[in-house]
């Protein structure tokens, strides 16, 4: 250098954290509903609202475990289940709540709308999802009929009033949108022309 001033161009790049401080700006909710199961990505203004929650010591937990840990994969997240909207199809799991979801299927799911797409391809009988506690050892596991599952969702949807089984961000990233469906792959009507 010789005591020459030099210019130079650096990129700055906001730090990207696996738990989000913010949602975004004017962000519309990710999450995806399973048989009454919610999902969400972990988030700080997440863990805000549930602050005046009487499970609140749980989201905190939460926050807590992955406070600073960097994101180290594009589109990754924590996949929460942050409540358990009751139903028939899903009695006996009504009082889960801020549990970090392991495996579905008995495979790892990297973001929510991984878990929806996992979900939709289904084919089995039993739709089996893995959780940790937040707090301690162990953890819970919780089995729903798929089919139960299926036939109750727009049931659910009517009855808390909510447009969309799920609205994910299917490349990691803009804004929310609808899978297709969470409904199982239906083969398509096929046309016959006449010619």
């Amino acid at each position: 250098r010789e005591s020459e001033a030099l210019e130079v161009d650096v990129a700055l790049r906001p730090d990207r954290w696996l738990v989000p401080r913010i949602d975004g700006y004017d962000a519309a909710a990710e999450y995806a509903i399973i048989g009454g199961l919610v999902f969400i990505p972990l988030s700080h203004p997440w863990a805000e609202l549930k602050s005046h929650d009487k499970h609140w010591s749980s989201s905190r937990a939460l926050i807590h475990h992955y406070w600073g840990e960097a994101l180290d994969q594009e589109g990754r997240q924590v996949v929460v289940l942050s409540k358990v909207l009751a139903h028939p199809c899903n009695v006996g799991y009504h009082n889960l709540s801020n549990l970090i979801l392991s495996r579905f299927a008995g495979q790892p799911m990297r973001n929510v709308a991984e878990l929806a797409r996992a979900v939709s391809r289904c084919e089995e009988e039993q739709l089996v999802f893995n959780f940790q506690r937040p707090h301690g050892d162990g953890g819970e596991l919780v089995v729903l009929d798929r089919k139960e599952a299926i036939d109750a969702e727009p049931e659910i949807l009517a009855q808390h009033l909510i447009a969309a089984p799920c609205m994910v961000r299917s490349d990691g990233k803009g804004e929310p949108r609808p899978l297709d469906s969470l409904q199982p792959n239906v083969p398509e009507a096929v046309t016959v022309s006449s010619s």
